[in-house]
């Protein structure tokens, strides 16, 4: 019964050395794997942090640029509000000088004759010439003051008109300014808009990678727990085996130990019949009869 109980633990001792290589060799797999999965997820999680610091950094200047641009929609709606309200000053100018022109029948700009007239006394004061030229000028000077005071009721329109005029070329050059920035601000706010779309899709998508390599890390750390308690369940069961495989030995020595004994006694006891019964003692007898002693 011991010798059978002896070779089936001898037997299950070699499966489980072979199972528990077997164990070990997919617990260092797995092992691998787990770390790897971790590493994964920790990289990703890095991308997704820097990702959304840029998110949050391209956002700042979006807002920013739309304030501005909503500040310079603003001023160039004011711009173009003053501009339409000279441009009907111009207008009601332009509307009461035709019907002084038409009653009067004004057909010059008085403002021309009177820059005129500057011009020919600036002449006659500046430049050298004979008396016939100067009474020349003299003259055309008087008929130029005639013609001015036909017209003079004019001048005060025609210089509101010319200085409302300049007014609207102004800010209609102020107003195309403004909207050309608020173009190319707008034009900025829309591309950073338009990344802060592709960042966010890219972090949903990292986002999905860094969850399936977390989940793939919990799942692979499951299986290392498992194999390695079923590791250390095999461990435990051969060291129970190597105990039985022990006791077992250490039995059959005392039993090989008592047969021994008991055999030694018998010859003792034949010897020492011999010599009550003077028979001759071989030297077996001597032998037995020195042990016992």
């Amino acid at each position: 019964m011991t010798t059978e109980r002896k070779k089936e633990l001898f037997r299950r001792l070699t499966e489980l050395e072979k199972d528990i290589g077997g164990l070990r060799n997919e617990l260092n797999q797995l092992d691998s794997k787990k770390e790897a999965f971790f590493t994964q997820k920790e990289e990703l999680s890095r991308q997704i942090h820097a990702s959304i610091k840029d998110i949050k950094q391209v956002r700042s200047e979006r807002d920013s640029l739309t304030q501005e641009v909503k500040k310079g929609k603003e001023e160039r709606q004011k711009l173009n509000q003053g501009l339409k309200d000279i441009i009907d000053k111009v207008k009601a100018l332009n509307k009461e000088k035709k019907e002084i022109t038409k009653k009067h029948k004004i057909s010059e700009d008085p403002v021309k004759i009177k820059k005129e007239i500057e011009q020919l006394e600036s002449r006659i004061e500046t430049v050298p010439m004979s008396f016939e030229k100067e009474k020349e000028i003299m003259k055309v000077i008087h008929d130029l003051r005639k013609r001015y005071d036909k017209s003079k009721e004019l001048s005060s329109i025609w210089e509101q008109s010319y200085a409302l005029s300049r007014q609207i070329d102004a800010l209609k050059k102020e107003a195309e300014e403004k909207h050309k920035k608020v173009q190319t601000k707008a034009k900025t706010s829309q591309e950073r808009h338009e990344h802060l779309i592709s960042d966010s899709k890219e972090i949903d998508e990292l986002k999905k990678k860094e969850e399936e390599a977390f989940k793939n890390f919990i799942e692979t750390k499951k299986r290392f727990i498992g194999v390695n308690d079923e590791l250390k369940k095999k461990l435990m069961e051969i060291k129970k085996i190597k105990s039985e495989l022990d006791s077992l030995a250490l039995g059959d020595k005392e039993k090989k130990e008592v047969s021994i004994n008991q055999q030694l006694k018998m010859k003792k006891e034949s010897v020492e019949e011999k010599i009550k019964k003077r028979q001759k003692l071989t030297t077996e007898d001597f032998l037995v009869f020195q042990n016992s002693k």
